[in-house]
């Protein structure tokens, strides 16, 4: 204990120098850079490989948007790009209050909990991994005055219940699927995010005829081979999710350490999220067994061609998206996660009648950081969309 109470002695002793250099050396910000640069890479060597793989995820997330921020406020980034707003950083008057009332239906015997607001034709917002309903919380008031805005959570996510299956995403497709039929929604736009996002596309390319629109973002748009994933540091960490089964190195960041909700979301919020909010989507994962569907939806993503029927149904899903008529809008944000550039492009020049809007910095929980240029963004789409037609 004596040599302990001596090393920390030591280290503030170290770290309150440290500080008085980086301030001596504010006229000098290539040194102060270099200097703040070597203490990140001596603590990032003391990490075991998930956390250097948490820190090189977080590091190239806020790095890229300290660019991105830079570049838009010197009005160096982006030109030429249709956006939102011409603004750099994140949205003000963001609330960390939930105050929709509780709706629940009976889906496949279980109770889905769900958001119903407004009046008017159905817009369906799809949320993903490891997060609910309470995502859309400052999105949905954009579009109340527009239609009937609703916003299930996931079978397993939020407070919706928490049945004793496998939570494959062929589940999460019969629960969404369940859910529209039970509450009857006709003529639906489709508002996706993440894992959202392919359970919406799946549901749309197999009954076109009830879908009037899609808007997504940060989405899986097709399968995707390893080296095209994401981010070459998300990818790395993708990886390490999808090790081991049950008790592996996955399990254990996932389900026993909730390393998603602690580590993971606040890091791709694009900002700091307040106590409050952090316990919002700790709610629904107190318990290490309520946390399996979290660990499942990352082993489900179609990555390699694994895992084969969601690659197949992913790929079938794609290649009528790329071709449907029906109105889409790809709202996206940099340096992004999921949409990075590439992908970004991919969508400009594959997918038909798109429409793509630059909202800005951000990384992919970006209706945390970005929630009223999402909202204005949607309610402007969804006013100039053709009528449906149907009764």
């Amino acid at each position: 204990m004596r040599d302990l109470a001596k090393s920390m002695v030591s280290a503030s002793w170290a770290m309150s120098l440290f500080a008085v250099q980086q301030a001596l050396n504010i006229l000098r910000p290539s040194k102060a850079a270099a200097a703040f640069d070597g203490v990140a890479a001596a603590a990032a060597g003391s990490f075991g490989d998930p956390l250097k793989a948490t820190f090189r995820v977080g590091d190239s997330l806020q790095r890229g948007l300290v660019d991105l921020t830079y570049g838009l406020a010197t009005g160096g980034a982006f030109r030429g790009e249709s956006r939102a707003k011409p603004q750099a950083g994140v949205d003000p008057d963001i609330s960390p209050e939930y105050r929709f009332s509780a709706h629940y239906v009976e889906v496949l015997g279980s109770r889905m909990h769900y958001v119903d607001e407004g009046a008017g034709e159905t817009i369906l917002f799809l949320h993903g991994n490891p997060t609910w309903s309470y995502l859309w919380r400052n999105v949905i008031p954009h579009l109340t005055s527009l239609g009937r805005c609703i916003a299930p959570d996931l079978i397993g996510y939020g407070r919706s219940d928490k049945p004793n299956i496998e939570y494959r995403w062929f589940d999460h497709a019969s629960y969404v699927e369940g859910f529209i039929e039970r509450l009857g929604l006709k003529n639906i736009t489709l508002v996706l995010h993440d894992q959202g996002s392919g359970l919406g596309f799946h549901y749309a390319m197999r009954h076109p005829e009830n879908v009037r629109a899609i808007a997504f973002f940060e989405a899986i748009v097709k399968p995707y081979p390893w080296e095209e994933f994401s981010t070459p540091e998300f990818r790395e960490l993708f990886r390490t999710f999808r090790t081991g089964g049950e008790g592996g190195e996955g399990w254990k960041l996932i389900v026993e350490q909730n390393f998603f909700i602690e580590q993971l979301l606040p890091q791709a919020a694009g900002r700091p999220l307040s106590e409050k909010e952090m316990n919002y989507y700790r709610e629904p994962f107190q318990e290490p067994r309520s946390r399996i569907p979290v660990w499942r939806f990352p082993r489900e993503t179609p990555i390699g061609g694994e895992p084969k029927d969601v690659w197949a149904a992913v790929s079938e899903y794609s290649q009528k998206l790329q071709a449907s008529p029906l109105p889409k809008l790809l709202l996206y944000a940099a340096p992004g996660a999921l949409l990075t550039r590439p992908h970004v492009d991919w969508c400009k020049a594959n997918i038909a009648n798109l429409e793509s809007v630059f909202i800005g910095p951000g990384s992919h929980f970006v209706q945390e950081s970005s929630p009223h240029r999402i909202g204005r963004e949607l309610a402007r789409w969804y006013k100039r969309l053709p009528p449906s037609g149907r009764a």
